[in-house]
């Protein structure tokens, strides 16, 4: 039997191998022909290096000069591709077919910081790179030529205390890991870094009053994995990636101008974002923002916030910082229905939380710091859910804005001017309610929430104004922890807790001084002596 040939088909205008008579199937089960002969792979060899492709024929002789003994040519058509040439760093071509392009051929690997009296030697004994950290650090250089070799660190780049005009000498750069970029007064503009392709993880500019041009970032391919963005003056941030990602290391950006327009069309955040600008535009850049994985900071004690009309949800905490002077207003954020750690409003005018009328669950705590226009948080009517309240030196009136709420991990108001929790219809269980300093407009009683069963923790009422009787509470049968009222000036009365039957650590009810002793120790008999864990303290009351 004459040789037996079999193989994929060939590519078009590709020469045909020999022909054979034997082309029916054959019934041998061993690798090897009728002749002994093993048969084995030949590769066409479309560009003639000496290297074949993907096209084979397997036979025990050559079929044609056009089949070589040898594959692994990752491009065919290309001579100058094939296993055994040399690589040419960050071309964008793999030519010694490895599947690699890299960007440096030969790395130093460590770290490295060069300090002002040091020496950098890294091109003159061969180097290309940097498989590492480098870092500059207040070095006398007047250009960066000494880097002229650099066309990788894989680690972080960091350059600080530099008093270059430019970055004139890192035209081989072409990937960093991170570059950071620090107390660099001197610099106006990014040239020299016209070639960078990729800043993988972080980019942080800080420290560079007078940069004027960051236009060699435009060619980056794609977005780096954060940006801390500290600018001293405006700045244009040329190129289309600034909107284009999802910033995993997050968004840092302190800036002094009234817009980043650059991020129009940034829809996603995975990580965190922190913005500071002192009056930001009607069109600011960030109106497409619909989500933050992590947590939102916007404040610059400004005029104004970002607007965010789109925003829907925040991973984490959600804060605004305002003005001290005269208190920040809300943006508006219909859209927004969720933030799963902390809401937390400092030096804000709230206006009732008008702003977030479809806010829906809050994983964290309220927190209201020196607020105004508080109001009773009549905003908030859409919330079912949240951790816990805080208000301290707010101005807030009430708490209608919970009626929805069934659970709460703890309800602190602190110079507040709330005495009424009635309005709190759905709350059952409380952990704990303190009371601290709180000053009604009018005197009144307070009033606890109707359908409130059980506080686990304490209730403590400390040194509440205007208040004439502790009210309501109807409901209530249990208090895991203490139960204190004190130092209330104007309380007169104790006519809730009707069916109150436990306190499972101290009840203190001191220093009220018009609250007459027999409606201290009316409350004692109510809740039992014996249902009271701790001590009962009762003294220094009116009377």
């Amino acid at each position: 039997m004459r040789p037996f040939f079999f193989g994929a088909a060939l590519l078009a205008g590709c020469p045909e191998p020999p022909a054979t008579d034997d082309s029916a199937a054959v019934e041998d089960s061993d690798d090897t022909s009728d002749t002994g002969c093993a048969p084995q792979t030949w590769y066409l060899d479309g560009d003639g290096d000496g290297w074949g492709g993907a096209v084979t024929w397997a036979g025990c002789d050559q079929p044609d000069p056009t089949y070589v003994a040898q594959g692994g040519d990752c491009d065919d058509a290309d001579a100058r591709i094939h296993p055994e040439a040399q690589e040419i760093g960050g071309d964008g071509v793999d030519q010694d077919c490895d599947g690699e392009d890299p960007y440096a051929l030969n790395l130093y690997e460590g770290e490295l910081f060069i300090g002002a009296t040091d020496d950098l030697t890294l091109c003159e004994d061969g180097y290309d790179g940097v498989d590492g950290d480098l870092t500059l650090f207040f070095v006398d250089w007047t250009d960066l030529t000494a880097l002229s070799c650099l066309a990788e660190v894989t680690g972080s780049f960091t350059l600080t205390g530099l008093q270059v005009q430019s970055l004139d000498g890192l035209q081989s750069l072409r990937h960093v890991g991170e570059l950071h970029l620090r107390s660099a007064g001197a610099l106006t503009t990014f040239a020299g870094l016209d070639n960078i392709e990729r800043i993988d993880d972080y980019l942080e500019l800080s420290g560079v009053a007078e940069l004027q041009d960051i236009g060699a970032l435009a060619g980056l391919q794609a977005p780096p994995g954060g940006l801390g963005l500290h600018f001293d003056s405006a700045l244009d941030l040329v190129g289309d990636w600034w909107s284009q990602g999802d910033y995993p290391n997050g968004l840092r950006l302190y800036l002094y101008t009234d817009h980043i327009r650059a991020f129009s069309g940034l829809t996603r955040v995975l990580g965190e974002v922190t913005i500071s600008t002192p009056a930001p535009a009607e069109v600011f850049g960030l109106e497409s923002l619909e989500e933050v994985g992590g947590r939102l900071h916007l404040g610059y004690y400004g005029a104004a916030f970002p607007p965010l009309p789109a925003l829907r949800a925040v991973g984490g905490n959600l804060e605004f910082v305002g003005n001290y002077s005269d208190p920040t207003p809300l943006p508006t954020m219909a859209a927004l229905e969720e933030v799963g750690g902390d809401l937390d409003l400092y030096q804000i005018d709230a206006d009732g939380l008008e702003a977030m009328p479809n806010l829906r669950s809050v994983g964290g705590t309220l927190r209201m710091d020196r607020v105004v226009d508080g109001r009773d948080l009549s905003g908030l009517q859409s919330l079912t859910s949240l951790g816990a309240v805080a208000v301290e030196y707010s101005e807030l009136s009430g708490v209608a804005g919970l009626s929805g709420l069934t659970t709460l991990g703890f309800l602190s108001l602190q110079d507040a001017q709330v005495r009424d929790l009635s309005t709190m219809t759905s709350l059952v269980t409380l952990g704990d309610l303190d009371l601290d300093g709180c000053e009604a407009d009018t005197l009144g009683p307070l009033i606890g929430p109707p359908a409130l069963a059980q506080i686990d923790e304490d209730i403590r009422i400390y040194a509440c104004w205007n208040i004439t009787d502790v009210a309501g509470f109807d409901a209530l049968t249990a208090v895991g922890g203490d139960l204190s009222i004190l130092r209330s000036r104007d309380l007169a009365a104790l006519s809730g807790f009707p069916v109150l039957g436990e306190v499972g650590g101290d009840l203190t009810i001191r220093d009220n001084g018009v609250l007459p002793e027999a409606e201290a120790w009316a409350l004692v008999e109510r809740v039992g002596e014996a249902n009271i864990g701790g001590s009962i303290d009762i003294r220094e009351n009116g009377g």
